[in-house]
């Protein structure tokens, strides 16, 4: 059962993301070995993500409520 979620970066605490979409809701995401993150063509890992990155996730709730991603993808902020 895939689940998503988009919106901006607000935290990174070890292998957590928080994120903001855009009605405000926060939350938890939970990044492993398995999840593929990508910018483009280009292949990342956690460490480079950014507060204040804005990304686009799926993946599927675990029993915590936090979302265990399979896919995050990166935008390219104009501002940056």
């Amino acid at each position: 059962n895939p689940h998503g979620v988009g919106g901006e970066i607000l935290s990174i605490s070890g292998d957590t993301l928080v994120i903001k979409d855009r009605n405000n809701q926060e939350s938890s995401v939970r990044i492993s070995e398995a999840t593929s993150i990508n910018r483009g063509k280009e292949i990342l890992a956690l460490q480079n993500l950014v507060v204040g990155d804005r990304i686009i996730v799926v993946g599927k709730p675990g029993d915590d409520g936090v979302i265990i991603a399979g896919l995050v993808r990166v935008f390219d902020v104009l501002s940056r």
